[in-house]
Order: C-alpha cells, then sequence, then structure tokens
C-alpha cells in the first residue's frame, strides 16, 4: 500500500511540474498549410460543408461542430454573424461559397468567440477570409495547465501554428493597431488540428516504476 501511495505522490508531483511549465510555452506560427502540414499531423478537419441545414447561430449558447465548440462570449451582445452560415452567404466576402463560420468581435462589448478543444491541441490551423490587417485579429491561446499567449492574424488565407505546451481552447477577439476598441468581421473555415497524444497504460506503468527504481537507488546510496 505504502508503494502504491508513493507512485500516486510522484505522478502528481511530475503532472505539477508540467502545469508550470505553461508560461515558457513555445510556439511557432505558419502562413501556409503546406508548411504547417510539414510538421504537423492533421488528426481532424472541419469544412463546415453538411453539419447543419440551415444558419446555426452560437451567440446565445455553444454549438458544437465534432472535434470543438463555440461560443460566442456574451450571450445578449445582438449581431446577425457568429454562426455557422449555410450558403448562400449573407456576408460573400467573408465566404468561399460553401459553409462557414461567421464571427464578429467587439472588444467594446467584450464580444469574443470562444473555440474550445474536446481533446487538447499541440498544434491547429485555419483559412480566414474577409479580415482587415487595419482592424487586427487576435488568437489568444489557452493552455490545458494554465497560462495563455496571443498571437495576431497577419492577413487573409492560411493561419495556424504549433506548441510545445497543450492548447486547451483559442479566443478570437479584435481591435484596432493603436490598440483601441474596433468590432471585426470574418469568416473561418478549413479548421485542421492535432491532438496531444494520450500516453499508454504501459509507458504511465514504466515511468512510475522508474521513479520509485530512482527513489530507491538514492536511499540505499
Amino acid at each position: 500500500m505504502r508503494e502504491v501511495l508513493r507512485f500516486s505522490a510522484l505522478v502528481a508531483a511530475l503532472a505539477l511540474a508540467n502545469a508550470g511549465s505553461a508560461l515558457a510555452a513555445t510556439i511557432t506560427p505558419y502562413n501556409s498549410l503546406a508548411a504547417w502540414q510539414a510538421v504537423a499531423i492533421t488528426d481532424w478537419g472541419v469544412d463546415f460543408n453538411g453539419l447543419f441545414g440551415v444558419d446555426t447561430s452560437f451567440t446565445s449558447s455553444a454549438v458544437d461542430v465534432g472535434p470543438f465548440s463555440l461560443q460566442q462570449t456574451i450571450s445578449t451582445a445582438a449581431t446577425t454573424r457568429n454562426r455557422i452560415e449555410v450558403a448562400p452567404a449573407l456576408f460573400p466576402l467573408e465566404s468561399n461559397g460553401t459553409d462557414y463560420a461567421a464571427i464578429l468581435t467587439d472588444l467594446d462589448a467584450d464580444r469574443a468567440v470562444l473555440m474550445t478543444f474536446d481533446s487538447p491541441l499541440r498544434a491547429w490551423g485555419g483559412v480566414f477570409t474577409g479580415a482587415l490587417t487595419s482592424e487586427l485579429t487576435d488568437l489568444r491561446l489557452n493552455f490545458q495547465a494554465g497560462g495563455f499567449t496571443t498571437l495576431q492574424l497577419p492577413a487573409d488565407g492560411f493561419f495556424g501554428f504549433t506548441s510545445d505546451t497543450a492548447v486547451s481552447s483559442i479566443r478570437l477577439q479584435s481591435r484596432n493597431a493603436d490598440g483601441s476598441i474596433i468590432g471585426e468581421g470574418y469568416g473561418l473555415d478549413n479548421v485542421v488540428g492535432d491532438t496531444v497524444p494520450v500516453p499508454e497504460p504501459t509507458t504511465l506503468l514504466l515511468l512510475g516504476s522508474g521513479l520509485i527504481a530512482a527513489v530507491h537507488r538514492r536511499r540505499k546510496a
């Protein structure tokens, strides 16, 4: 029983040590899908086509699209966007002609869009359409172990990243280049993700056995 308790304590200590590393995350951005695919694995992809028969809003409640959900952070802030829009699009400049996520963010009302993943990610990407360089879009990456970092969307087209720390959600928000408040509307489509591998039970057992052996050797010494 004592050995089991020691093992549990060691695993807990290891988890805490990993959690503390979240603030030192290394994030690498990509503006090319091909470059992203060269370093990441596409575990899932969402192009929104055929997921819903009608326009489906995520302003007041979360909408599940499979590997992630979308939700506007303030449900009382009305908008004709922040919905999965079925073609033909109400805002054609934000659409590639197919179903897509029509997004509007606005820091004045703290209106943002939260993308929450079913499983934490080590890489993510998507195609943005209609985002203006004068009205900046930020992606706040929230880490599973706590803390966050913010990336700026450079331009329309594909944008993605890889991370050495698990990302549990992304908050899409907007601002002016001078930091003042602004609303920004754009389309998001063809979203891809690379999930963090889950250690197999045998791997955890070997790790725990190694830690216990190390403690035993230290005691004998």
